[in-house]
Parts: structure tokens; C-alpha cells; sequence
């Protein structure tokens, strides 16, 4: 709620700041990176079940296996999409009639995307692991503090005429900032919890992903729903 607040007052200031194109592509990236998101697989709430479910059975080493196995296919869907960063890039420049001065802003912001989203899908094994211990007050407070703070460095940032690549820049440190704050409360409060890929199993990463791919659906169409109603909004 307290998210959906900050959206609220921000976003006006974005449209008078940015001008009708500078928010218009921040909405494509934004539209971009929402499908981004799909390549975490539903490998999120996979983790929450298995985590929560080990715990509670006091299976510690099964648990780790879990989060090991799931850094290790995060990790490599992460890395690909940055690899092919570049090429998404082309193509949004080809598919969409920016102003030439927009193009190689365009190609920025979307690298950059990337890059967070890389970072981001990496980090869902931590939301995972948060929710499995049933930690939600914990995710709700670094949400509603990482909104807060993206919030006022959007301001900052615009204010002082760093435009969409400040934006995208600060979007960026603020995730990696809230998954600092999810691995240090995780390894502070649950010194048992380990990510090592020691403790990664390829048995493991396939009940992953045999529970993973229904989120995964379903995800995929909240997301198509949502982006559909924005669209003709």
C-alpha cells in the first residue's frame, strides 16, 4: 500500500518533468522490464514452498539445497539476459520511432534494465527464502523504504538534470540496496541458511522447476492482464 501511495504523488512530477516523449519511454522500459521480471520462472515461489516446507520438517540441509540450486538457475538465466542486452536493445530502437536524440538514450536505459532485472531475478531466491520463513513484515518494510528512497532519488536526480539514465541508475542501486538488506537479515538472523553452491543438486534444480512452471503461467498472465489494462487505459 504504502508503494502504491509514493506512485501516486510521483508519478505526476514525472510526466511534468520528463515531458510527454521522456515519460512515454520510460513507459516502454518500464513495460520492458515487467516482462523482464517473467525470467525469474516462478522460481521465487518455488523457493518459498520448499523453504517453508523444510524448515518446519527442521530439514536445514534439504532447505539449502533449495536456495543453492536456485541461485544456480537464476544465475544463469541473469547471465544471459544481460548477454543479450544489447540485442533487445537494436531491436526496440528499430521497432519504436524515437527522436534521434532519444536512441542512444533509449539503448542506455534498456542495458541498464537489464542489468537491474538481472540483479532482481537474482534476488527473488532471497524474497523467496523471506517469505519461507514468514518474514512479511520484513519484505513489506524494505519495500515501502527502497519505494521511499527510489522516490527521492528520482527526485534528486531530475531535479539536477540527470533525466531517464539517472532514473534507471538509481532504480538499479535501490534494488541491489534492498537485496544487501535481505541477505544480511537472512544470514544474521538464520546463520543455518546457506547459498553456497556446494549445496546445489541438479535432482534439486528439477523439483524447482517442476513446481516453478505453474507460478510461472500464472504470472505470466497477471502480467498480460495488467499491461493490457494500462495500455488501454
Amino acid at each position: 500500500m504504502g508503494s502504491i501511495v509514493i506512485a501516486f504523488f510521483l508519478s505526476p512530477y514525472l510526466v511534468r518533468t520528463l515531458g510527454d516523449t521522456g515519460y512515454g519511454v520510460w513507459s516502454i522500459i518500464a513495460s520492458l522490464t515487467a516482462y523482464m521480471s517473467l525470467l525469474d520462472l516462478g522460481v521465487t515461489s518455488a523457493v518459498a514452498k520448499y523453504v517453508s516446507e523444510y524448515r518446519a520438517k527442521k530439514e536445514n540441509k534439504s532447505a539449502n539445497e533449495i536456495l543453492a540450486s536456485a541461485v544456480a538457475l537464476l544465475l544463469c538465466v541473469a547471465v544471459a539476459l544481460v548477454a543479450v542486452s544489447p540485442l533487445i536493445a537494436s531491436f526496440i530502437s528499430r521497432t519504436y520511432d524515437f527522436d534521434d536524440s532519444y536512441t542512444p538514450i533509449v539503448s542506455t536505459l534498456i542495458v541498464i534494465a537489464a542489468i537491474d532485472m538481472a540483479l532482481y531475478i537474482l534476488s527473488g531466491v532471497l524474497i523467496g527464502a523471506v517469505t519461507g520463513l514468514q518474514r512479511y513484515d520484513v519484505l513489506n518494510i524494505i519495500r515501502i523504504l527502497i519505494a521511499l528512497l527510489k522516490a527521492i532519488l528520482f527526485y534528486i536526480l531530475l531535479t539536477k538534470g540527470y533525466g531517464l539514465v539517472g532514473m534507471a541508475s538509481a532504480a538499479l542501486v535501490t534494488n541491489v540496496l534492498a537485496a544487501i538488506i535481505m541477505y544480511v537479515f537472512i544470514r544474521r538472523k538464520h546463520k543455518e541458511m546457506s547459498f553456497g553452491f556446494q549445496h546445489a543438486k541438479f535432482a534439486t534444480s528439477k523439483k524447482i522447476v517442476a513446481f516453478s512452471k505453474f507460478t510461472f503461467i500464472k504470472a505470466f498472465n497477471n502480467i498480460k492482464i495488467t499491461l493490457y489494462h494500462g495500455n488501454k487505459d
